[in-house]
């Protein structure tokens, strides 16, 4: 997506998320740039942490409840109704995204109401096109909100998303109009999956880190040199 588009969704498993600092920093920085929403598709009470940078983009996040949100209900009643055909095929396709990995698929499906939802506060804000922040349901969210809007959509592969819940990423490839990884290996990784769509429609965007925030610790005069890294420690890392 490129600068003739005004205003782009981002759809997010969580926003804010403590451990997804990386995600937090770069719409910090499209913020100052172009005009966003995001989209959240779990509440973020979940997480007593929350980073101070975030507090400026809560006004432009949108949530809503999955099942029981009277907004949702009456969203999806509406589309059904009055375009069935168009909620059908959108379901049908949401179906073939998180086919056939199961938990996938039902998480898939459990997003499709929420999706239509988020579909109707595009239209009303004028988002010309969604991005999805994860290749597992934030893609199929944002896929579903751009066949109803019939608005190009793109989404973002990093880890697990891509090697280890790989249902309907290959139909994902296709049907984006570019897809973001952070790594060249898997850029590799992802046009090995579908690679007659694939050659250059991955782009490689590294993570970036403001190094004017950091500086390093005085030296110790003797003794060893210490590094200290954070991360998770995760059996699929």
């Amino acid at each position: 997506m490129n600068g003739a588009f005004k205003k782009i969704g981002f759809v997010f498993s969580q926003f804010p998320c403590y451990d997804e600092v990386f995600m937090l920093r770069e719409m910090s920085r499209l913020r100052d740039r172009i005009d966003i929403l995001i989209f959240s598709i779990r509440s973020a009470r979940r997480d007593p942490v929350s980073h101070p940078e975030a507090e400026p983009l809560r006004e432009k996040t949108v949530y809503a409840g999955l099942f029981l949100d009277l907004r949702v209900l009456r969203e999806n009643l509406r589309l059904l109704l009055l375009r069935p055909g168009l909620c059908l095929r959108t379901l049908r396709e949401t179906f073939r995204l998180g086919w056939p990995d199961p938990v996938l698929l039902l998480r898939s499906l459990a997003v499709f109401p929420q999706a239509v939802y988020f579909a109707r506060i595009c239209r009303e804000n004028g988002v010309e096109a969604v991005h999805g922040q994860w290749a597992t349901y934030p893609a199929v969210s944002a896929r579903i909100v751009s066949l109803i809007n019939s608005i190009p959509f793109s989404f973002t592969g990093h880890a697990h998303d891509i090697h280890l819940r790989t249902a309907g990423l290959a139909r994902k490839l296709r049907a984006a109009a570019f897809v973001v990884t952070c790594t060249g290996e898997n850029r590799r990784h992802l046009e090995k999956i579908s690679p007659e769509k694939g050659e250059g429609k991955i782009r490689v965007i590294h993570h970036g880190v403001d190094l004017s925030l950091y500086g390093p610790a005085p030296a110790p005069e003797s003794g060893p040199f210490r590094i200290l890294s954070v991360g998770s420690l995760f059996e699929c890392k």
